[in-house]
């Protein structure tokens, strides 16, 4: 997957390629939440984000792969949960 065709800003790209290199984040599970949420905010699919976290060149997916795909899934279901509880609260807002 290419990701300089992503629809998501530069450093969410460089953040994906690389992981966090420059200790923007807490731990690493914040920077994965991060680029779970903009992707999610971009409108990709659960599908389309799970073929695209867990490939090895990629240096946001360390964490994925070390904790095993379930546990990814239960990251981004809680992600999708939080974008979704968002959005609702951003439409009640006048």
């Amino acid at each position: 997957m290419d990701i300089r065709r992503l629809q998501v800003p530069p450093p969410i790209k460089y953040l994906i390629h690389h992981g966090d290199t420059i200790g923007q984040y807490s731990s690493r599970s914040e920077a994965l939440s991060y680029v779970l949420s903009a992707l999610i905010t971009a409108g990709y699919d659960d599908g389309h984000i799970a073929r695209l976290c867990p490939l090895e060149e990629n240096g946001i997916c360390d964490l994925p792969r070390e904790k095993g795909l379930d546990w990814f899934h239960d990251e981004l279901k809680q992600a999708r949960r939080k974008a979704g509880s968002l959005a609702r609260q951003a439409e009640a807002e006048p």
